[in-house]
Formats: C-alpha cells, structure tokens, sequence
C-alpha cells in the first residue's frame, strides 16, 4: 500500500479500541470525513473513557490530515485560524509508519500499522519526566461516508 492510497482509504466511519495502559479503556468511533479539498481530512473522534475504577466520561478528538507530495502530515485541529503541525508519518515499510510529537517535556512516538485499507493499529509509547505508558489503538472501518 501507498501512503496516497492509505489516505484515500481513510475516508470513513471507524471504530477504535484503545487502551491507556493502567489508565483504562475508550471505546468509540472516528470519522475521517474528505472536505471540498481532496487532499485533506477532517477527523474526529467521539467516545467513553471508562477507568478501572468503573468512572466514565464521554470526550472527543479533532485532528487534520493532509496528504502532500506522497507524505500524510497530522495536524491539530486549528486555533484562532493557526494550524499546529502535530507531526508527519514517516513511512518505513509500505504498510508501517512513524512519527514523533515533542510537548514540552514529554515525547509522544507514534508507530502506525496499516494492516489493510480497513484496518488499522495506531500505538503512541509516551516518555516524560512524569510518564511512562502505551496508548494503543486499533481502528476497523465500519463504512464509507
């Protein structure tokens, strides 16, 4: 698989599955939804956070991603009109990606396995002076949009 034809096939209604290690557990859906320009996706993602002390909470992610001149670039949703650059896959294998986002102290490294154009593992190793954890994801496409 192609970075453009993973791109493509993100557009869509997913699942995802993610553990937060000793954190607890989302369970919930992501949309990658094709704006009027073909080349970017918006993404959100709406679910429950449930804890292993039984607490749940119900929260959302919104993301960017761009695809350009063959990389796939993630950015965060944008604030008073600026786009933060969250980071580029670096694609290693054709179905294997990397990336890296420093925030102030901590060092999220991303790893994304793309097992086929419906499935797919995202898998954050968190480092900071006052973090230590995993936060892995699995996505399985539920339909187009």
């Amino acid at each position: 698989m192609t970075p453009k034809q993973i791109f493509e096939s993100l557009d869509g209604k997913w699942s995802l599955l993610r553990s937060l290690g000793e954190h607890g557990i989302i369970h919930g859906t992501a949309i990658f939804d094709k704006s009027s320009n073909s080349s970017m996706l918006l993404y959100r993602e709406d679910f429950l956070i449930k804890n292993f002390n039984q607490n749940t909470m119900q929260s959302y992610k919104e993301y960017e991603y761009y695809y350009d001149q063959g990389k796939i670039i993630k950015y965060f949703k944008p604030v008073n009109n600026k786009n933060l650059r969250f980071y580029e896959l670096k694609f290693i294998e054709n179905n294997f990606a990397i990336a890296v986002h420093i925030c102030n102290l901590d060092r999220y490294e991303a790893e994304y396995r793309f097992y086929n154009l419906n499935n797919f593992k995202l898998k954050y190793y968190v480092k900071g002076p006052n973090k230590d954890y995993i936060i892995d994801t699995e996505f399985r496409k539920i339909s187009p949009i």
